[in-house]
């Protein structure tokens, strides 16, 4: 796993995981039915161990404007698709009292022979917790490894 911090001109954390080396023919295939898994959003918290509620704000095929709450680390928030790709990438916008971020979840293939998983994400934090940023920061970084990992172990086994 590769965690790189960047400049503010980019997200200030990025991730990248192997997820397997599927021949060409596989390739389409496999990308489909990670993507079904990464859209059951209601889904998570069977592989997600953080998350405690997901409950869906919005009706439809998941896409662009799908909203969700959900309870990570016994923090409320509401994540909404912001940009859907299916099969390549998603962002989400996540909104909690106190904080505001962004996730990007990207299935990669094109410089390597292996399927790959990337996430980069950022937050901004507001009012008091803006004082505690730097710490605030890293337990952020901390639970989107923690994410990231779980996402790749799901992936892998379905």
């Amino acid at each position: 796993m590769t965690q790189h911090p960047h400049s503010m001109n980019s997200p200030a954390y990025e991730i990248v995981l192997p997820l397997d080396s599927p021949t060409t023919e596989e390739t389409g295939t496999k990308r489909e039915k990670w993507w079904q898994d990464i859209a059951r959003f209601s889904e998570w918290p069977a592989w997600l161990p953080a998350a405690k509620l997901i409950e869906l704000t919005t009706s439809g095929e998941p896409g662009r404007g799908t909203g969700f709450n959900i309870i990570l680390q016994g923090a409320l928030e509401h994540w909404r698709v912001s940009y859907w790709s299916p099969g390549y990438r998603a962002v989400f916008q996540i909104s909690a009292p106190g904080y505001r971020g962004a996730l990007a979840l990207e299935l990669l293939d094109a410089d390597s022979p292996m399927l790959q998983l990337r996430l980069t994400a950022d937050i901004s934090y507001r009012g008091w917790r803006r004082g505690f940023t730097p710490l605030l920061r890293r337990r952020f970084q901390h639970r989107l490894s923690q994410f990231a990992v779980a996402l790749q172990t799901q992936l892998l086994q379905s």
